[in-house]
């Protein structure tokens, strides 16, 4: 019926990992340098009364 296993063996063979966009320039772990949470911040007119920026997960691994 299915010319492939519906459940994948591991979590990296699910689409969302496969997918590689057409003119992706940059390496998949590069991702962890691309969004850079203070500019975003500033981007939004943040920090302000109602939101801050915290190094509480700084180490997150």
């Amino acid at each position: 019926m299915f010319s492939s296993p519906v459940v994948p063996e591991h979590v990296t063979e699910l689409p969302c990992f496969r997918l590689l966009p057409p003119g992706c320039y940059w390496d998949r772990a590069d991702g962890w340098t691309t969004f850079d949470m203070r500019t975003q911040f500033e981007r939004f007119g943040l920090p302000n009364a109602a939101w801050t920026l915290t190094d509480i997960n700084r180490d997150f691994q």
